[in-house]
């Protein structure tokens, strides 16, 4: 007998439940989602270090430069280092255009080497230089073909300017392929 009577009290409370908590459930559902993380991407640390060096040079027109980059660890401890092709009439020359290479610190970037005269494609090589992958860029000298030239780093920096033509079996991959992705500052 106890039974009988208890069943119907449990469902009976199990509907009630159900029942009061079903707008609670609906309403919950429709809420609107929780904002985006307010911390900025990798891509706009870049961006705004960028655009302080851009103030730093106190180039006018600093609207006309452009960039393309590519995040690469390079030095081997796991976080990703930036190699960014400058365009512009402040970057550009006869001979090509910057390339910097930065390495993230804290919550911006620091510069370890500006490589001048320098044209795309850019690429990573497996081989090392006292512990950063060497890099490559195009370059030429006037009156001379264009060539790719290796970038060794030397314990502190790149070199300001590409003279080491790459050797014939240099192994790596093409991280920036050409300035057509670029991307504007403003």
């Amino acid at each position: 007998m106890r039974q009988s009577l208890f069943t119907p009290l449990v469902i009976w409370l199990v509907v009630l439940i159900l029942g009061s908590t079903a707008p609670a459930v609906r309403a919950f559902s429709q809420l609107t989602p929780l904002p985006r993380d307010p911390s900025p991407t990798r891509e706009e640390l870049l961006k705004e270090f960028l655009r302080e060096q851009v103030r730093k040079k106190h180039f006018p027109g600093e609207d006309d430069t452009r960039y393309a980059r590519a995040f690469v660890d390079l030095n081997g401890d796991g976080k990703k280092e930036a190699i960014v092709f400058l365009m512009g009439r402040w970057w550009c020359g006869s001979g090509g255009c910057a390339t910097l290479v930065l390495t993230p610190e804290a919550a911006t970037w620091r510069v370890v080497a500006m490589v001048v005269t320098t044209d795309t494609p850019i690429r990573v090589l497996t081989a090392r230089s006292k512990g950063w992958r060497n890099i490559t860029v195009w370059t030429h000298d006037p009156g001379a073909p264009p060539y790719e030239a290796e970038l060794q780093f030397d314990g502190t920096t790149y070199p300001l300017s590409p003279r080491i033509p790459v050797g014939k079996n240099a192994r790596g991959k093409v991280v920036i392929s050409s300035p057509e992705a670029a991307s504007s500052l403003r």
